[in-house]
């Protein structure tokens, strides 16, 4: 007889071996782990889709929870990553929804309300890069990487405000993209790949750090409780639809496990203590 897991619900058996072997740098929890542990290969990544080089990327945060006040939404960002007069905001989307140029607006204005602190000056905001890695072509276009900022709309000339939006397109098929870029995109749509790819091949070197999480106790034991479990809960979702409702319930299932009491995690989320209780089932 199998034995349940209390906490996921799933069979604790070899059988589940298997599952773990599927998920890939595609998952925004894998995703999320890889380029926080490894500052050099989140440089990388950031280099390949920017085009130019970093001096030094000088810290880089997973999962990171940012919200205006108690009253706004908060939204947890995959990977925040600070360089010399710039910061980045890394994104690994895999569901198509209709709101991302939108919800680039709004995780922009968050990144500009977290560097910005009392006394500075609307001049100390540094360059924000909004980046979203897609498995889809968000405008229909074709090109592998859209790119966009701030001009006048009769002239073009730029606005000078430092924000970049960023939407990489793993299914595109033209434009002009770095061959690193190349190879981690052919790397998103086929693992398989990187026996291609040279032993010191920075995207060899993310699949070998895949590979590892699959298999380190630590990293299984934090994914299943904050994802695994969702394949259960909120199965409707929210008015914004089934995608945006589990995405809600795995950032208050993160912060319930680490700890965190109903109030705050409604905090800090900008949820209402009621939805958050609807979600765990304590109501």
């Amino acid at each position: 007889m199998k034995k349940k897991n209390n906490l996921t619900g799933i069979s604790d058996d070899s059988d589940h071996e298997n599952d773990f072997e599927s998920i890939g740098i595609t998952d925004n929890f894998m995703f999320s782990s890889v380029f926080e542990k490894n500052k050099e290969l989140c440089k990388r990544l950031l280099e390949s889709i920017l085009g130019f080089v970093l001096d030094v990327l000088n810290y880089a945060e997973r999962e990171k929870t940012i919200s205006a006040d108690n009253k706004s939404k908060g939204v947890r960002l995959d990977i925040i990553a600070r360089a010399t007069g710039r910061v980045y905001n890394i994104e690994m989307q895999n569901s198509k929804v209709d709101d991302i140029p939108r919800r680039i607006r709004y995780y922009q204005s968050l990144l500009d309300i977290e560097m910005l602190h009392v006394g500075d000056t609307y001049s100390d905001l540094k360059d924000a890069y909004v980046i979203f890695i897609c498995r889809f072509d968000q405008f229909g276009r074709g090109k592998y990487v859209y790119r966009y900022s701030t001009n006048d709309e009769e002239d073009g000339y730029p606005f000078g405000d430092g924000a970049k939006k960023i939407v990489v397109n793993a299914s595109g098929d033209h434009g002009e993209i770095t061959q690193e870029l190349r190879e981690f995109i052919d790397y998103i749509n086929d693992p398989g790949t990187i026996e291609e790819l040279s032993q010191s091949n920075w995207v060899r070197q993310v699949d070998e750090r895949v590979k590892f999480n699959r298999h380190s106790a630590e990293w299984r034991k934090d994914y299943m409780s904050f994802e695994v479990i969702l394949q259960d809960k909120f199965k409707e979702g929210k008015a914004e639809g089934k995608a945006e409702g589990i995405d809600m319930a795995r950032k208050v299932y993160q912060h319930y496990y680490a700890g965190e009491d109903v109030r705050k995690i409604a905090s800090d989320l900008g949820y209402s203590e009621d939805e958050v209780k609807r979600i765990l089932e304590l109501k």
